[in-house]
């Protein structure tokens, strides 16, 4: 499953399951004050991804706070991963199926 598919499926997901989405904003990490559903919805979120791509978001500089962060965040390293690559000359592996059932 690509990224943006994930992302999409996780959203119909959550309005499936009769979860609210977060209203959390993208922010820096001392000013962001999670739910404990946006917790929940986070710590699934990260067991959809792939497991190398959770451990080097995990492992970066800042670890997003929201949920929406993580989506930012898996986008942003999917699309610098494909820059790397197209600059490489190397269009045939990739983590652009980020989720662990892709």
């Amino acid at each position: 499953m690509l990224v943006e598919e994930l992302n999409t499926e996780f959203q119909l997901l959550i309005g499936r399951a009769g979860l609210t989405w977060p209203t959390t904003a993208v922010a820096p990490a001392a000013t962001v004050t999670i739910s404990s559903n946006e917790t929940l919805l986070i710590d699934t979120y990260q067991r959809a991804l792939n497991p190398k791509t959770c451990t080097r978001i995990l492992m970066g500089e800042t670890t997003p706070r929201s949920l929406v962060g993580w989506m930012v965040k898996v986008v942003t390293l999917n699309n610098n991963w494909h820059q790397t690559q197209m600059m490489r000359g190397d269009h045939n592996s990739g983590p652009s199926k980020s989720s662990k059932n892709g």
